[in-house]
């Protein structure tokens, strides 16, 4: 497995933990072409909260060549989105 692919892996599980189900709820039931409404609002706070200077995970973020935290935050929220969007066709089946 990759460590770009364990890294989201593990932010996901992360972000399962921390944000309110109505945000996951939300989440899980928008389409792809919607999900840039989540880049400001999710986004910036993870960002702020998740993402501070000299975290590990930003660190983490840098050793597979991610430096803007824009992109590591869009990169977590696709990341949630493909899982929650999994997890329910798994559940359909």
């Amino acid at each position: 497995m990759s460590k770009r692919l364990e890294l989201l892996i593990r932010t996901t599980s992360m972000l399962l933990e921390v944000l309110p189900s109505e945000t996951i709820g939300q989440l899980s039931n928008i389409t792809e072409d919607k999900l840039i409404e989540f880049f400001f609002g999710l986004g910036t706070w993870i960002r702020n909260n998740l993402l501070n200077d000299n975290s590990a995970l930003v660190e983490e973020f840098n050793k597979i060549n991610v430096v803007h935290k824009d992109t590591m935050s869009t990169m977590m929220i696709e990341a949630l989105h493909q899982h929650l969007k999994d997890t329910i066709c798994l559940q359909l089946k």
